[in-house]
């Protein structure tokens, strides 16, 4: 039976983990929307996020994208070679997303990284690497996002900025938030449940 067309991921008795599991996630069938997931440290947010973008198989139970979702996935280890400047990681980002020079360099002026798009990677502060990994999720065109702890070495401002922007693309797209050091205002808490 096919999904609504509203359904951006409809989740059935997903269980994720390791060899044993770790946590539960309750059945949803979620559309647009700001999402924050709730649980004590260990029991499997970022493996549950690992789960949702393919790169774990779950335990039991299924994650089901609708038809025409796509996922973007920042996880806690940004995973870019710290040797590469930053116009290289960008532009291969925007090959993957689709986007054009332009729409790379308006997220460089948005994110303040203008002037350090010909720096290598390494040079950035911690701050500075994490502005630049939203960049790619800020270029991507998917319609679920899975954000693994985004505000960690932003510093006030910068989360402000990134508490605006999530509520902003929140009415559009589906964005699921691991954030152990705030609740995000306006945002449907979901609490994983320890795996039987």
């Amino acid at each position: 039976m096919p999904l609504p067309a509203s359904t951006i991921l409809k989740t059935t008795s997903l269980t994720v983990g390791y060899d044993t599991p770790l946590c539960l996630f309750p059945d949803v069938e979620l559309a647009t929307g700001l999402v924050q997931i709730s649980a004590p440290n260990g029991l499997g947010k970022s493996t549950l996020f690992d789960t949702l973008a393919g790169l774990r198989s779950p335990l039991g139970g299924k994650a089901t994208l609708g038809d025409q979702s796509e996922l973007c996935y920042l996880s806690h280890q940004p995973g870019f070679d710290d040797q590469e400047p930053v116009v290289d990681v960008t532009g291969l980002w925007a090959r993957n997303t689709g986007s054009t020079a332009e729409q790379v360099q308006s997220g460089l002026t948005e994110l303040a990284l203008t002037a350090l798009q010909y720096s290598p990677v390494k040079e950035l502060s911690a701050g500075q690497r994490k502005r630049l990994a939203l960049l790619r999720v800020w270029l991507s065109k998917a319609q679920l996002l899975l954000l693994d702890e985004p505000f960690v070495g932003l510093d006030r401002q910068w989360s402000e900025w990134l508490l605006q922007w999530l509520a902003k693309v929140s009415r559009t797209k589906l964005i699921m938030v691991v954030a152990h050091d705030r609740v995000l205002p306006n945002s449907q808490v979901i609490q994983l449940g320890v795996a039987p």
